[in-house]
C-alpha cells in the first residue's frame, strides 16, 4: 500500500530501517519456548530444560518450579537452556508446575514462556530392626499375655549422593500380624533424630497375646519409602507349646525366626512358623500356611508343614529346634525347605546353627 506517494513495507525483520522516502516497518519475530517434564525422587537432582525456537534467538531463561524461581536466569545456547534443581517437595498427585520464561536480548525476537510438570516420587530409605529386639517373649503370667514389648528400628537414607532431611521419613508404623489367627496389632512409632540421620523409631506394645507374629516396619508419608520384616514369638510354657524365636547367621546373612506348635485334644496340630533372611538383594520370607507334624524327643522338636516363599505357595519345610536351657544362648535351629516340585531349596536349607539371640522352649523333663 502507499501513503502520500511513499512506499511502506510491513515485515518481520531484525531492525527498523530508513531508506530515503521509503519507510519499512519491521516487526519482531515470535518465539516458542518448550519446557521439559522431569521426574525424580525427593532430595534428588533433576535437570530443567527449555528449548527455544527458532534457535537463533538469543536471551535468557528463568525457570520456576511450583511458582518459585530456581536460581538465576540461564543464558540460551543453541536454542537450549538447562538448570539443575534439587527436589525439596513431597509427592503430590498431578505433580508440580515447571515454567520456563524466555527473555529475549535481541529486539528482533519476542519473549515467550512454556510449562511442563515435575513428577516427584518418594526417596528410598533403609529400615533396620535392632539386633537387640526380642524375638521370643514369655507371657507375664501363666495363661496371660506379654505385658510390655519394646521394638526399635533405625531409619537411614540410601547413600545416593543427594541426601535429604531424614526427619521427614515419618510416620513409621510397626504392624504385628499373627500367623495362628487373631487380629493384627499396629502402632505408630515414636521417632527421634534429624538431618542426615539415622532416625530411631520405637514402639512399646502392651498385653500382646500368645502367637507367632510377622512384624513389618514401614515408612509412610510423602517423602520417603522403606520397609523391613522380622518376627516375634509370644509364648506361654503352661500351654505345652513348643515355641520360641531367635537369630541365626546363615551364609553370612542374619536371619530371624519365630514359631510355636502344639497338638490339640482332637489330635490336630496347631501352630505357625516364620523365617526371614535380610539378604543384600532384599528380604526373603518363608511363612507357614499349614502345619503337618510335631515330634518331641527329649529337648529336641521337629516341625513340618507347608509354607509360602515370597508369596508363592506349596513349599514344604522341616524345622528342628533344640532347647539347651535358659537363657537360650546355646539353643539351636535348622531348616530344610523344598519347592512345589519337591526339589530342595539349597539356599534355605542348613544344618543346626546356634542362636546368636533368642530362646527356644521345648517342654521336657
Amino acid at each position: 500500500m502507499s501513503i502520500s506517494g511513499d512506499t511502506v513495507a510491513v515485515g518481520a525483520v531484525k531492525k527498523n530501517s530508513f531508506t530515503g522516502a521509503a519507510y519499512v516497518f519491521d516487526l519482531a519475530a515470535s518465539t516458542t519456548t518448550t519446557a521439559n517434564s522431569p521426574s525424580g525422587q525427593y532430595s534428588d537432582k533433576v535437570t530443567l530444560q527449555a528449548t527455544i525456537s527458532p534457535d537463533t534467538a538469543s536471551g535468557t531463561v528463568q525457570f520456576l518450579v511450583n511458582g518459585s524461581a530456581v536460581g538465576s536466569p540461564v543464558t540460551v545456547s543453541g536454542g537450549v537452556a538447562t538448570n539443575d534443581y534439587t527436589i525439596v517437595l513431597p509427592v503430590k498427585a498431578g505433580g508440580y508446575s515447571v515454567e520456563a520464561q524466555f527473555t529475549s536480548t535481541d529486539p528482533g525476537y519476542l519473549n515467550s514462556a512454556g510449562t511442563g510438570t515435575l513428577t516427584v516420587s518418594r526417596e528410598n530409605a533403609t529400615v533396620t530392626p535392632l539386633s537387640t529386639n526380642p524375638l521370643a517373649v514369655k507371657v507375664s503370667t501363666a495363661g496371660g499375655t506379654a505385658a510390655s514389648i519394646t521394638l526399635v528400628a533405625d531409619i537411614s537414607q540410601v547413600a545416593d549422593g543427594s541426601l535429604g532431611d531424614i526427619a521427614k521419613a515419618v510416620p513409621v508404623t510397626f504392624t504385628l500380624t499373627p500367623l495362628a489367627g487373631g487380629s493384627p496389632i499396629a502402632k505408630v512409632a515414636t521417632v527421634s533424630g534429624s538431618g542426615a540421620g539415622p532416625l530411631v523409631a520405637s514402639v512399646t506394645l502392651t498385653n500382646v497375646p500368645v502367637n507367632v507374629y510377622d512384624v513389618s516396619i514401614s515408612i509412610g508419608g510423602n517423602y520417603y519409602t522403606g520397609s523391613a520384616e522380622t518376627c516375634l514369638a509370644v509364648y506361654d510354657p503352661s500351654l505345652g507349646f513348643v515355641t520360641g524365636g531367635g537369630t541365626v547367621v546363615h551364609g553370612g546373612v542374619v536371619a530371624n525366626f519365630a514359631f510355636n506348635a502344639k497338638y490339640l485334644k482332637s489330635g490336630q496340630m496347631q501352630g505357625s512358623l516364620v523365617y526371614v533372611e535380610q539378604r543384600p538383594s532384599g528380604k526373603v520370607v518363608l511363612k507357614s500356611n499349614s502345619m503337618g507334624a510335631l515330634a518331641i524327643v527329649g529337648n529336641t522338636a521337629v516341625l513340618t508343614g507347608k509354607a509360602t516363599l515370597a508369596g508363592v505357595g506349596n513349599y514344604k519345610f522341616q524345622a528342628t529346634v533344640v532347647d539347651n536351657g535358659d537363657p537360650g544362648s546355646s539353643d539351636q535351629f535348622d531348616i530344610k525347605v523344598t519347592d512345589p516340585s519337591g526339589a530342595v531349596v539349597t539356599s534355605l536349607t542348613f544344618a543346626p546353627l546356634t542362636l546368636s539371640a533368642g530362646n527356644i522352649v521345648v517342654p521336657h523333663k
